[in-house]
């Protein structure tokens, strides 16, 4: 019986997709039963049970093992050998609230909950690692929708890589989630494509602790959505603006940060190989001349502030400067 023919085996496999027991059984028979009844096994997220997240957990890259051990968390994997092959890329449906369900009862399993008053940030930890696992495998994940409405106050980080997702699905997850974010990337795709007014202003809305940002702003009225970026996200150091095509000119992106940023230390002015860069080089000049003028002012409100008591500005050798 395990040597039957691949189509033959997927055709029964398929037959008992809703005999829970009996498909959870095939997993076990040898390689082949395995690779073959996993892809219709994680298609209804019914099927898993506690076992199958401490299976996902055990396939986690060290990093993340890292992360979640370094909280104190220690979730033994149901075997001593990992998969054979990528088991975690078969899981193509994913319920949010079934995984904070069964990742709760798994952690109160290890560790009773009683114990745990911070239990909720346990399940955000280990959750939000098991979803970088399971985006980095689906490249081409198209229902990122589903989770515009999911809770992570752990998420810092946000990467939006090669999905295809609407801006008002992106817009309800920073509403919930872009208080905590401190970093957001958006592809280089997903910004000359749907990149919009409405975004940038919600970023600006829901994202006022972001460090860094990549982003793109179009012409038509999408100066003015700058200055809303740089005026309400006063702790932004680093962002990185898409200049080409329908996007800014390098020259209005750098003006704009000159007048607006306060803590900008680093600009990124992103355009593709085959576009020259425009910006003249006096241009440039006057940008580092402004920048220059603008510190100088602040250096002297709190000097005469009584703030800063010893100021000098010495000049090296290779033309850099130190305050």
């Amino acid at each position: 019986m395990s040597q039957l023919p691949a189509d033959c085996l997927n055709e029964i496999i398929e037959y008992l997709k809703d005999d829970k027991i009996t498909l959870c059984s095939c997993l076990l028979v040898n390689r082949l039963w395995c690779e073959t009844s996993v892809r219709t096994f994680w298609r209804d997220s019914g099927n898993y049970n506690i076992r199958h997240y401490r299976t996902l957990i055990a396939c986690l890259p060290n990093e993340s093992k890292k992360i979640i051990y370094d909280k104190g968390i220690v979730i033994s994997s149901p075997t001593l050998k990992l998969p054979i092959f990528k088991y975690e890329t078969f899981c193509k449906i994913l319920s949010i609230s079934r995984v904070y369900k069964k990742i709760g009862e798994l952690l109160e399993e290890t560790r009773p909950i009683i114990f745990n008053p911070g239990i909720v940030d346990y399940i955000q930890i280990v959750v939000l690692n098991l979803l970088r696992l399971l985006f980095k495998c689906e490249q081409d994940y198209v229902d990122f929708d589903k989770l515009s409405y999911a809770s992570f106050s752990q998420l810092q980080i946000l990467k939006i890589r090669n999905i295809c997702s609407k801006c008002k699905s992106l817009i309800k997850f920073l509403e919930i989630n872009g208080k905590s974010l401190k970093e957001f990337y958006l592809s280089e795709d997903h910004v000359r494509c749907h990149n919009d007014n409405s975004l940038n202003l919600a970023i600006a809305n829901f994202c006022p602790n972001i460090r860094k940002l990549f982003v793109g702003f179009k012409h038509d009225n999408e100066l003015e959505s700058l200055k809303v970026v740089l005026n309400s996200c006063q702790y932004l150091e680093t962002i990185k603006i898409w200049c080409t095509g329908s996007s800014l000119s390098e020259k209005e992106a750098l003006e704009a940060v000159v007048k607006y940023s306060q803590n900008i230390h680093e600009i990124i002015l992103y355009h593709t190989s085959d576009v020259i860069s425009k910006l003249l080089p006096e241009e440039l000049e006057a940008f580092f001349v402004n920048k220059y003028d603008k510190n100088m002012e602040i250096i002297n409100e709190y000097i005469k502030l009584g703030v800063i008591k010893n100021f000098k500005i010495a000049e090296f050798d290779n033309g850099g400067f130190i305050f």
